[in-house]
Order: structure tokens, then C-alpha cells, then sequence
């Protein structure tokens, strides 16, 4: 990639920028150069324009009708002339010539005859000092102009030899007309038209306010001899002499902020002086407006734009080829070092894995870093203490001092890298931080890398090497590569040893388990034996309520019925086991005897069909038990019914009743 294409692709927009301001600057150069060949195409056609023109003007002024019938006076009769009785001839002359005056003067310049138009009186006059007079006894026939000095009027002078009969002239025929009809011819003409003597005076023009302009710089000196001299002078203005802004030549012209062709052409009469000119010019905004030009600059902007656009994207394309081509090479480089990386990787990890603890993989990290990394000094750390806060020397690499054996994290460059597990790169070492030593020499390393050993965000210790060379990034990333196969297989170390520990722990929970286990099997025995006992003392004691002829009932301190013989179901009518959860004190209703615990009372017993008999109950305190707590046992039996005797009420019979639950009888009565 050459550096024009470098530019190109850092500055992409810019070139786009440019392509855009060649395609605008060709456009309007285009349109110009096409503008000024139209221009100068319509100046050769102004040209032309301006040749035709001066053939008409000069063949209406030497028309040769004109010319025929003024010589045609000559064969009339010369006596006529100098008696003057032929006005009407006269007359009929000028109004078939369209003239202002017609005039006859003899060889000593009088006027003999004369006819004008507005009546005025030439006869008599003497015009011996015009110079067609100079010319007609010349022998020549001539044509002038002529500028009234006080009324400014403009008139040709057409003069014509009278010959006699030896062909000698010896009077002269002038016919004066106007300019109108070389004013109509200038007006038809272009923008501009002028008609100009060889003085440089604008003797007629299609702008009126430019007759009598100069056409040439002149100083004041030589304006005011023109005025005095030129027979056309007194249409110079002595306010306004400035030349006008038209060359005397072909070109290309701008004024008064406005473009014109001008063009010029010489007109040829019999004036005895130089020629005169017509001078054209076009004003080519109007012939050639702008809206013309947009065709060539928007065709030429387009064509260098789309030139230009089809240059850069080749151009990008090519760029895009040629970077294509490097970043493949990149990539197969890379590719290749990758293959090479991982391969030197694969044996490390191989290498790793067949270390036997976590010592002896430090100490093979620090051999594979200086066999593949040239690494001269390093040191492992790995994080160690119940909190987690000191760092333990692993295994170290070329070092010829001692270096501590512990830091706690914080500690230093390498506690403050555990302490913010981020990589560290120091560069420009001091002598007294560290030296690279041998046998022979000792230099200072140029960088020394700090690296925590991170395994799923969590710290396991810190690597250390000091360096010659900086390393580069390829360098780098192995580096990353090999810390990263530290770490896992340091956590594979650290969870053996961990797993090995449990493993100890685990058999020696074994071993207390079995012996608990043998303990727990003969409570399991005591127990059993135990169970075994109670149930036969159960099977005693179920027996024992059965054979019992009386009704027994065992209450809760509370009085509710735990357990009721079948003689205590049937004495009061109720189903085996329904009158387990019952008060006691629904089934006594009345005393008519009452006792203390140990001491026979007589009740009144509600049986299960509503009806009442006297029956006699025996409160009884039981011993606590761990399973039922403290229980009273009611020994309950029929009895006859009795006529009720008055007797005086009985507290301690009232707080036995109330022992067993039973309600608290209106009377209490001695036993009988």
C-alpha cells in the first residue's frame, strides 16, 4: 500500500471533498470555455452582422438612384438654373428624393436656385467654403455631413458636378437630407449600433444619449479643436467628453457590469477624409443568458465527477485488495503463531498436570516463562492463612538473594497487587529495587511484571518476573496464557490437597462413626429389651383393668379421662375407648358422701342416657411419669340409691370434688 493510498483511506471523506470541488471546478471551467466560444462565435457572427451593415449604409448613401437623378439635372437647361424659375423642379426633385432642400450654386459658390422644405430663403447664399462645393468644381461628386451650429440638426450633403459642353463643371446640384433613415438602420441593428466619423464622433447611434460621445481618449486641447473644426463638432458636448467604454476593435468587452461582443466595420464613401466606422456590440447576457451554461457544467461536472468516483472506488477497491491481502497474512501469521503458541501451550499444560504438588508446578511455570519468554528472575506466591491475607512463597527462578519467604496482602508492590488483583507492569527500575545478577555481571532489568493468578474471581496467588527486553504483545498474551494454566492447575493443587485433608478428616469421622454405630446398636438392644418389657407390662396392666370388677378411671390434673376401664364404659354406657378426652366432672353430678384422695365418696353419676345414680368414688394421687406427668386414678362403683340427710357443708370434700373434676354439689351429707 503506497502512502497515496494510505492517505486515501485515512482521509476517505476529504477525497470525496475533492473529487466534488474538481467536478465544480471543471464544471465551471467547462462552462466557461463553452461560454466564451459562444461568445466568440456570436462575435464572428456580430462581425458579419457588422459588414452587412456597412454594405447597406453605404449603398443608402451612394444609392445609385440618387446619384442618376441628381446627374440626370445636368441635361437640362443651364439657363434655368441661374434664373431661377425652375423652383418646381426643384421641388419635384427633393420630394422624389425625400430631401430636406435642394440647391443650386453656380462656380463663384452662390446660390442660384433653391427649394427647402420649410421655406427658408437660400438663394443669394454663398457656400464657396463647404467642401462639397470644393469637391462638385472638382469634377467629383461627394457626400457630407453636416451639424446645424445652432438647432444641432444632422443632415447629409449629396453634391454633383454640372458639367457643360466641354464637360467641364461649371455650377454644382446639392441635395440635403436627414438621418432618419440611417437612424432606422442603426435601430434594427444589435443592442448597440454607432455610426463614427474618423474624428472618433458619434455622429448617429441607436442610443441617443451617446450621439456626440467620443470614441477616443482625447485631451481637453484636442476636444475643443474638434469642436472648432470637424464639421460635425457641434454635437460635442463640452460637459460630457469622456470616450466611450467600446474598443476600436473586434473583442470581447464588459461595462457597466454587463458582457459585449463589439464588433466593427469600415464604411466607405467619397469623403475625402478617413473611412468611417459602424461599431456593434451585443449584449450577450441577453443573446447567451446564463441559463444556457448550466447544460456544459452540469454535462462536465458529471462526466469529473463520475470519473473521479470510478478512480477512487478502483482506487478503494484496490486499497480494499491490498488490505484484504495483508490481513490475510496477518491472520495467517497470527494463525501460525497461534498453532505455535498452542502447541507450546499443550506441553506446558501436559507439563503441569504431571507435577505432584503445588511447589513443583510453581517451580515448572517459572522454567516453562524463561524457556519460551527468556524470563531471567521470577517468583511465586500463592495466597495462603485463614483469612486469606498472607501471601507464601511457592517456588522462585534465578534469583540469588533471599527474598521473603511470606507477605501479607497490601504489602508492597506484590501485596498491592494481590490486594487489587490487577496486572502490573513497572518500568525504569531503580539499582536498589532489584538486579538481574550472574557469575559474571549484573545488569538492571528494563521491566518487571506483577500478575495476580486468578481463578473464577478469586485470588490464588501472585507471579513475579523481572525482564531484560520489554515484552511484546504476543509475548504478553502467552504470558496471560501460561498464568491462566497456573491457576487451574494450582486449583486442581489446591482442591487435591483440600480434597486429601477430607479425605483424612472423613476417615477419621468413620471410624468414630462406626464405634458411635456400635454404641447406638446396643442402646437399639437396651431399648428393645426394654419395649419388649413394657409391653408385657402393658399386657399386665390392660389385663389387670379388665379383671377389675369396678369402674377405674385415670385423669390428667386437669381431670380429662386418659384411659377407662371396660367395668367404668359399661357402668356408664359408653363405647370402648369413647370416653377417652372426656371430663370426669360430666359423669359425677351430686355428692351424697365425699372423701380426701384415699377416702370413699358418694356421687351421683350421669349415664350416657341422661339418667342419674348414686355411685361411690376413691381419689387416688399416681406418681409423675416422664410421658404423662401428674395423674390421679378414680376408683368408681354403684351403689343403692339413699334418702338424702342434711348435714353441714364439708370444705375439704368441696376441694376433693374439685380434685377429681366433679362439680361442686349444693348439700353434702355424712356417711351413713
Amino acid at each position: 500500500m503506497n502512502r497515496f493510498e494510505r492517505m486515501l483511506q485515512q482521509h476517505w471523506h476529504i477525497a470525496w471533498g475533492l473529487v466534488l470541488l474538481g467536478a465544480a471546478v471543471i464544471g465551471v471551467a467547462a462552462g466557461q470555455m463553452a461560454r466564451m466560444a459562444k461568445e466568440n462565435d456570436r462575435l464572428e457572427l456580430l462581425q458579419g452582422t457588422a459588414r452587412n451593415a456597412s454594405r447597406e449604409i453605404t449603398e443608402y448613401i451612394m444609392n445609385g438612384q440618387l446619384v442618376a437623378s441628381i446627374g440626370a439635372t445636368g441635361i437640362l437647361e443651364i439657363g434655368l438654373w441661374h434664373e431661377g424659375k425652375d423652383n418646381g423642379l426643384l421641388n419635384k426633385i427633393g420630394k422624389a428624393l425625400n430631401a430636406d432642400g435642394v440647391f443650386v450654386f453656380n462656380r463663384g459658390g452662390i446660390v442660384d436656385a433653391a427649394w427647402n422644405m420649410n421655406g427658408k430663403q437660400s438663394v443669394g447664399m454663398n457656400v464657396s467654403d463647404r467642401p462639397y462645393y470644393h469637391e462638385a468644381m472638382g469634377n467629383r461628386s461627394s457626400v457630407h455631413v453636416a451639424v446645424s451650429p445652432f438647432a444641432g440638426e444632422r443632415s447629409l450633403y449629396f453634391s454633383t458636378p454640372l458639367r457643360g459642353s466641354s464637360g467641364n463643371p461649371i455650377s454644382a446640384l446639392v441635395v440635403r437630407t436627414d438621418i432618419d433613415r440611417l437612424q432606422n438602420l442603426l435601430a434594427k441593428q444589435t443592442d448597440i449600433a454607432l455610426f463614427v466619423s474618423p474624428d472618433g464622433i458619434v455622429f448617429a447611434s441607436s442610443r441617443e444619449d451617446w450621439i456626440g460621445r467620443l470614441t477616443v481618449a482625447l485631451p481637453r486641447s484636442g476636444v475643443f479643436d474638434l469642436q472648432m473644426n470637424s464639421p460635425i463638432g457641434a454635437l460635442i458636448e463640452p460637459s460630457n467628453t469622456e470616450a466611450l467604454p467600446l474598443p476600436n476593435w473586434n473583442q470581447i468587452t464588459t461595462f457597466a457590469g454587463v458582457r459585449y461582443a463589439v464588433a466593427n466595420a469600415s464604411v466607405y464613401w467619397n469623403d475625402n477624409r478617413e473611412k468611417w466606422r459602424l461599431i456593434l456590440a451585443e449584449d450577450l447576457s441577453r443573446s447567451l443568458p446564463l441559463s444556457h451554461e448550466w447544460r456544459p457544467i452540469l454535462s462536465a461536472a458529471f462526466a469529473t465527477f463520475l470519473t473521479g468516483a470510478i478512480i477512487l472506488i478502483l482506487l478503494r477497491r484496490k486499497h480494499d485488495r491490498d488490505t484484504a491481502t495483508q490481513e490475510m497474512q496477518a491472520i495467517l501469521a497470527r494463525q501460525e503463531a497461534q498453532a505455535i503458541n498452542k502447541t507450546h501451550l499443550s506441553q506446558a499444560s501436559l507439563h503441569f498436570q504431571q507435577t505432584g504438588s503445588a511447589e513443583e508446578l510453581g517451580q515448572a511455570y517459572l522454567d516453562t516463562t524463561h524457556v519460551l519468554l527468556n524470563v531471567l528472575q521470577g517468583a511465586v506466591y500463592r495466597i495462603t492463612g485463614e483469612k486469606l491475607d498472607t501471601l507464601q512463597l511457592l517456588a522462585s527462578f534465578g534469583c540469588t538473594r533471599d527474598i521473603p519467604a511470606s507477605f501479607a496482602v497490601g504489602e508492597g508492590l506484590l501485596g498491592q497487587c494481590a490486594l487489587e488483583k490487577k496486572k502490573l507492569i513497572i518500568d525504569g527500575v531503580k539499582p536498589e529495587y532489584w538486579k538481574i545478577t550472574s557469575v559474571l555481571s549484573e545488569t538492571l532489568p528494563r521491566e518487571i511484571v506483577l500478575i495476580p493468578v486468578m481463578r473464577h474471581e478469586r485470588l490464588l496467588g501472585i507471579v513475579e518476573i523481572a525482564q531484560l527486553l520489554p515484552l511484546d504483545s504476543r509475548a504478553n498474551e502467552m504470558l496471560d496464557e501460561l498464568t491462566m494454566l497456573l491457576s487451574l492447575n494450582l486449583e486442581i493443587h489446591l482442591r487435591n490437597a483440600k480434597t486429601q485433608q477430607l479425605l483424612d478428616e472423613t476417615q477419621s469421622q468413620s471410624r468414630e462413626l462406626e464405634a458411635q454405630a456400635t454404641r447406638i446398636e446396643q442402646t437399639a438392644l437396651r431399648l428393645a429389651a426394654h419395649e419388649e418389657t413394657e409391653k408385657n407390662i402393658r399386657a399386665w396392666h390392660d389385663k389387670i383393668m379388665a379383671s377389675i370388677p369396678d369402674g377405674i378411671a385415670i385423669t390428667s390434673d386437669d381431670g380429662i379421662i386418659i384411659e377407662a376401664n371396660t367395668a367404668l364404659e359399661t357402668l356408664f354406657g359408653y363405647a370402648p375407648g369413647e370416653m377417652k378426652g372426656e371430663q370426669l366432672r360430666r359423669l359425677l353430678g351430686y355428692w351424697q358422701s365425699a372423701a380426701v384422695f384415699g377416702q370413699r365418696a358418694i356421687m351421683s353419676g350421669s349415664h350416657k342416657n341422661g339418667s342419674v345414680m348414686p355411685v361411690s368414688v376413691t381419689l387416688t394421687e399416681l406418681p409423675a411419669t416422664d410421658s404423662q406427668g401428674s395423674c390421679r386414678c378414680a376408683l368408681i362403683r354403684a351403689e343403692a340409691p339413699r334418702s338424702s340427710v342434711a348435714i353441714p357443708q364439708r370444705p375439704d370434700l368441696i376441694e376433693a370434688a374439685n380434685a377429681i373434676g366433679a362439680e361442686t354439689p349444693e348439700c353434702l351429707a355424712t356417711p351413713a
